[in-house]
């Protein structure tokens, strides 16, 4: 599925502008495509003959809900859907321009060379990566290398299917081996209010290991999220001794222990999960 495709002038069409029947070129594998519509779906193009190449071809109807919801969310006219870059033979599924990010939006399972490649691809051209995993597939027990991976940079989950709006959002977590382990609340984060980080240091004895990982100058972080949270701890105490908190436990968790530290340890991770949540409802004026 797509949201654009070209016309026999090689102009870019929109689906709900597109006429039924009527063929078009795919904007990823140059393949022939036509528009689907209907009053409970989204109006997408879709492959004429299956293309084992062309990225566009596997997308889900989640994956557009997640597209369009995402650029409403942002300043109106600034962002680009399924952009494509010739030079890197990429097509991105969200551009900002002005902020030069790059919105890639994964509803299926993706090995971690291509996650790697992608990256450095948009990296060359000035751009930077903002992972968004569909929660269906993502974000479970078993955690495979490329989502480990991308964890360590902008990234962050969504629950799609069956919501009116998708809901976007960070979370603590913990990881033994390829298991997460332990997950604590979901951080609701705002991706129109995008920040860079400043040059500022991280104690490890007193951070989780997932900020310690995420802490380098520069680095694109957003209200709400993992990063902002530290940040703010620097001036809240009550988010400072919630860091402090998260590394004990980290430090701490043994899969051996026994049943009943496990289930202080259980108990402990959500009563700390409830309270950041609490916080982060109670302080509008953060940041």
């Amino acid at each position: 599925m797509a949201l654009y495709a070209y016309d026999e002038g090689k102009i870019l069409i929109y689906a709900a502008d597109a006429k039924e029947r009527h063929s078009y070129k795919c904007i990823g594998c140059d393949s022939s495509v036509r528009v689907r519509k209907g009053p409970k779906r989204i109006a997408h193009f879709y492959h004429l003959r299956k293309s084992a190449t062309c990225r566009l071809f596997g997308k889900s109807e989640d994956h557009l809900f997640a597209q369009l919801s995402i650029q409403k969310m942002l300043p109106v006219g600034e962002v680009v859907l399924e952009k494509s870059f010739s030079d890197i033979l990429r097509v991105a599924d969200l551009v900002w321009e002005p902020q030069k990010i790059i919105f890639e939006i994964q509803c299926s399972l993706i090995q971690e060379m291509e996650t790697q490649e992608r990256v450095n691809d948009y990296l060359k051209i000035g751009y930077q990566v903002v992972w968004i995993l569909d929660d269906r597939i993502f974000n479970r027990k078993i955690v495979r290398s490329a989502e480990k991976w991308m964890r360590q940079m902008p990234c962050y989950y969504a629950t799609v299917r069956g919501q009116p709006i998708p809901f976007f959002y960070d979370q603590f977590e913990i990881f033994h081996q390829e298991r997460r382990v332990k997950k604590g609340q979901r951080l609701k984060i705002e991706l129109h209010k995008p920040s860079y980080l400043p040059k500022i240091t991280f104690e490890e004895d007193l951070f989780p290991k997932q900020i310690i990982q995420k802490a380098i100058p520069e680095r694109l972080y957003f209200k709400g999220d993992l990063l902002h949270k530290a940040l703010l701890s620097h001036a809240i105490p009550t988010l400072a001794i919630s860091m402090q908190t998260l590394r004990h436990l980290e430090l701490s968790y043994e899969p051996s222990r026994l049943n009943v530290g496990k289930t202080i340890y259980n108990i402990t991770f959500e009563l700390l999960g409830c309270l950041m949540h609490y916080l982060q409802k109670a302080n509008e004026k953060w940041g």
